[in-house]
Order: structure tokens, then sequence, then C-alpha cells
């Protein structure tokens, strides 16, 4: 997968998905957890591709064990796509 600059990260920052941040004040490597779950959650296929794009498959698939709350579809999905069953992700346990 091809990696993206800033510019296209912001992009994304300063998105709909964000509507309710000052997306000069998110900082993405601190917030890392919080624009992930956005994005899964609300995302689309192209802000889907410019996440795993930014933050590579190890990061993304790290962050989103930890999410308390996904959906029944985007927890089907991550778990297919990571490779990793249900039960280990924390919003299952």
């Amino acid at each position: 997968m091809k990696s993206i600059n800033k510019k296209e990260t912001q992009k994304l920052l300063h998105s709909p998905l964000f509507w309710d941040t000052n997306a000069s004040h998110i900082d993405t490597d601190r917030n890392a957890r919080f624009i992930i779950e956005r994005v899964i959650s609300r995302g689309t296929l192209n802000d889907w591709k410019t996440l795993l794009a930014f933050y590579g498959n190890d990061k993304v698939r790290k962050e989103v064990l930890s999410i308390r709350f996904l959906d029944p579809k985007t927890l089907c999905y991550l778990s297919v796509f990571f490779d990793i069953e249900e039960s280990n992700f924390r919003c299952c346990s």
C-alpha cells in the first residue's frame, strides 16, 4: 500500500468526519486511536484507505483491538480484514 503525505492526512482531518473538533489541534500520533475509531465507524472506503496508508496495518490493527465499542458489521469486517478472532477485541470482552 502506498504511503501518503501530511497534506493528504490533513485533508482527512478536515473532512466532515471531524466536524466536532478543531483539526489543527489533532495530533496524529497522540490521537491515533480517536482518528482510527472515527474513520472506521463513520468513514468511507477512501477514508479507510487513507488511514491504512498513513498509519500502516500494524498500527491500525493494534488500535482497533483496544476500541471499546464497534458495531457488529464493523467488528466482523475488522475481524476478517486483520484475521483476528472477534473475542480478542476489547469490545467483546
